[in-house]
């Protein structure tokens, strides 16, 4: 495809005119569009490549604690304005140190992989937000859980789908396999209820999971948690 454009030239001293045709052809065109097509294409594959590399844990792909300490506070606070439930489920795997001292940290690597591929199948609705909080301790909000016994079931059925991924922990002291216990609350938060608060309800949950022998699921309770953590 070309282009032709003409010009009339005057020349006044030789008593004639001259005229001009100058052809172009368009395909070179379009070279320098597709050119710069192709830049900024390139331009927004790393701009979400680097969107993931702020938002998601390397070994697990699942989400960091930066995205978690941001996303969770306005969730609270969505929560809280609206009266709305809201599920806090802190998990922590079973004599995790014990297991890297008998295998070794790559094999430790591998099982903590495979755990944030189990929590990404299992945890796989839109309201649920799995994350690897640090080391070997993970956190799952979901905001559909409005019920305690449900939310616990939900969890504890987590807790039974990595327990049947059956690694051997010769080191463990709760079961011949790789195990998590996790500590839970659900409630509505109150107004000014920060993030943190929430997650040390879970927290104080998961302790008494442990205290109580691990590789299980404790709901959190004020009052109950309050003695059981003042006699320990």
């Amino acid at each position: 495809m070309g282009r032709i454009t003409a010009a009339l030239i005057p020349q006044a001293a030789i008593g004639r005119d001259f005229l001009v045709v100058r052809t172009s052809d368009l395909s070179t065109k379009t070279e320098p569009l597709n050119t710069t097509s192709t830049s900024n294409e390139l331009l927004t594959a790393k701009n979400i490549e680097l969107e993931e590399m702020a938002t998601h844990d390397a070994l697990t792909n699942l989400y960091n604690r930066r995205y978690f300490n941001s996303h969770f506070d306005r969730l609270v606070g969505f929560h809280s304005r609206h009266k709305l439930p809201l599920s806090v489920c802190f998990i922590d795997v079973d004599y995790f140190k014990q297991y890297n001292d008998c295998n070794g940290h790559i094999a430790g690597d591998a099982v903590l992989e495979k755990i944030g591929d189990k929590l990404k199948t299992s945890c796989s609705r839109a309201e649920d937000v799995p994350v690897r909080y640090g080391g070997d301790e993970f956190v799952v909000v979901s905001a559909c859980e409005a019920d305690a016994n449900n939310a616990k079931g939900y969890f504890n059925q987590l807790r039974e789908d990595i327990q049947s991924l059956k690694i051997p922990h010769n080191a463990s002291e709760c079961a011949d396999f790789v195990t998590i216990s996790a500590g839970l609350y659900i409630g509505i938060p109150d107004k000014g209820t920060n993030s943190q608060t929430l997650l040390n309800r879970a927290d104080q949950a998961l302790y008494e999971a442990k205290h109580q022998g691990r590789n299980c699921v404790v709901l959190y309770q004020e009052s109950e948690l309050t003695q059981a953590l003042a006699s320990s």
